[in-house]
């Protein structure tokens, strides 16, 4: 018996669902070269992850060492569906009340974004990371006619 991959998503299931979901994890290479993972708040735009982090971060300080990074983005199904990138991250000041208000925007109204963004600027500087993907792998259980048989699982159960 042999299971390998469930079907992938289409090119513009993956924009909508990178444009949907609000949280990802992302793993980034420590200096001993294991691996450090995290969960973010991020959005998907113009083809590229963007995301914010505290300046002297793990996540900052090892893309500062090494720019690869892989991230994430899957729903808790079951079914599940999921995207997979891997990227080459650059970090950057420029626009970071921005960048923070996008995130936030996705997650909570407007003036709540605002006093969320003021209570984190207080207690460290911050970083934009723009991560442009090398290449994006997905996944969908919900396709996957095989798995549904096997577990009895639909997408409303």
């Amino acid at each position: 018996m042999s299971y390998t991959q469930s079907p992938p998503l289409s090119p513009d299931e993956v924009l909508e669902f990178l444009n949907q979901m609000t949280v990802a994890r992302v793993c980034t290479h420590n200096k001993d070269g294991s691996i450090h993972a995290a969960p973010i708040w991020f959005y998907y735009e113009s083809g590229k992850v963007i995301f914010g982090t505290p300046d002297q971060s793990v996540k900052a300080k090892n893309l500062r060492r090494d720019n690869r990074i892989t991230i994430l983005v899957d729903d808790d199904g079951p079914p599940t569906r999921g995207v997979l990138i891997y990227g080459e991250a650059e970090l950057t000041t420029e626009n970071i009340d921005e960048t923070a208000l996008k995130i936030f925007n996705r997650r909570m109204d407007s003036q709540r974004a605002i006093e969320y963004r003021e209570g984190l600027f207080k207690l460290t500087n911050w970083v934009t990371v723009i991560v442009t993907p090398k290449k994006i792998a997905s996944y969908d259980y919900v396709k996957d006619t095989r798995y549904r048989e096997a577990t009895r699982f639909r997408r409303n159960d």
